[in-house]
């Protein structure tokens, strides 16, 4: 099966998920499809659902994403060359390359030291960690944001994850007996189920923080984003989207007027929390194997929760002191969320009223809720 070659002729910003609208592209050259295995240069970029193709990007020889904060990001910035791929053509293709011994899973909620653990489990030889790749997001989210509207059915998805984890294991030096660890984007938890499915023997992780602090820590980057602190419309049902990875506004209101003509955006983020730790522990019901980690723990007793980690994930303790060193440095430093860009923060009359709308959900109003994992048992506690 053949694929299609382009010319960059410009870099656009991105908008929602990675796929062949990032790019200006000049006309297509047809090309064998296993150019993207022959050429180590090239790197699956996403999934363009309307247009049934996988999208890779050829990035400088030697780039090695396991430095980037969010790959998807450096991806489209360097990239040199856009190539697409049939999606059925990526199960042959996916056959063609060696896959790591191992795959680790972390999922979370974002804005929870997601980041900072893939770059820890950089710290050890043989793993190659990845901070968001796009292309497992796609399977979710691309639903939104596609002309038609059409989400990938369960049997395709399990497919796809399988074929994407291992044509995206590509580490600059080739490591047969290689470990490789994904930093998923956060709306991948509502498909654990489907991950746990398509590699049953993957590692997987969940991470997530207290209610408070993780809606001040995402109150924080949505300004540093620049969404608007009252929110109307179109701005609430994608940041909805965003947070819960569930398009429908009807779940907010037990909680909020969503009829209202505007509303401030951290009284979504209650809600949001709540949605997703519905969700976690609806996947460990499941059988998703999952150990629970919440970051204020971890930064709290930091060789402790590394300790913890690398014992789940089968990988040498005697690395954790050399990956302690990840706490040292801003993990997302030189992108817009970085630590140093100031902004508002949630006050306490805000947080106050986000905590009373928590107290409503009857299963998870506690904002110190500490989750149950395969370790401690299936309940909340």
């Amino acid at each position: 099966m053949h694929a299609l070659i382009y010319d960059i002729v410009e870099h656009l910003e991105q908008q929602g998920w990675a796929n062949l609208s990032d790019f200006v592209l000049g006309p297509p050259q047809a090309v064998p499809a296993r150019t993207v295995i022959d050429q180590p240069d090239w790197s699956l970029y996403g999934l363009d659902k309307d247009a049934g193709v996988a999208v890779f990007v050829e990035l400088a020889t030697g780039t090695d994403l396991a430095k980037s904060p969010f790959v998807y990001a450096d991806q489209q910035k360097l990239a040199r060359r856009v190539l697409t791929v049939p999606f059925a053509a990526l199960d042959s293709l996916a056959d063609m390359v060696p896959a790591a011994k191992q795959v680790i899973f972390i999922f979370s909620i974002g804005r929870c030291g997601s980041t900072l653990i893939a770059d820890a489990l950089n710290a050890v030889p043989n793993v190659w960690s990845l901070s968001e790749p796009d292309a497992y997001s796609t399977l979710i989210m691309q639903q939104y944001y596609s002309k038609n509207r059409l989400d990938f059915p369960p049997k395709q998805t399990i497919g796809l994850i399988r074929a994407c984890t291992r044509l995206l294991y590509r580490p600059p030096v080739a490591n047969p007996d290689g470990i490789f660890a994904v930093k998923l984007k956060s709306q991948s938890l509502f498909q654990a189920d489907l991950f746990h499915q398509a590699l049953p023997e993957a590692t997987c992780v969940f991470l997530y923080r207290d209610a408070l602090s993780w809606s001040n820590s995402v109150y924080q980057m949505m300004r540093k984003y620049g969404w608007p602190s009252v929110q109307t419309g179109d701005d609430r049902a994608s940041a909805w989207t965003i947070f819960a990875a569930c398009e429908d506004l009807s779940k907010l209101r037990p909680y909020l007027d969503i009829d209202a003509d505007a509303v401030p955006a951290e009284l979504a983020l209650a809600p949001a929390w709540a949605c997703n730790m519905e969700e976690y522990s609806k996947h460990l019901h499941s059988g998703v194997p999952f150990l629970a980690m919440r970051y204020n723990e971890i930064n709290a007793e930091r060789d402790r929760s590394l300790q913890r980690l690398f014992e789940h994930c089968r990988l040498p303790v005697e690395y954790v002191e050399k990956a302690l060193a990840a706490f040292d440095h801003d993990s997302q430093a030189g992108t817009k969320i970085a630590r140093d860009i100031q902004v508002d923060r949630l006050s306490k009359t805000q947080l106050e009223r986000l905590g009373k709308i928590l107290a409503r959900y009857p299963e998870f109003g506690d904002p110190n809720l500490l989750l149950a994992d395969i370790y401690s048992g299936i309940a909340a506690r």
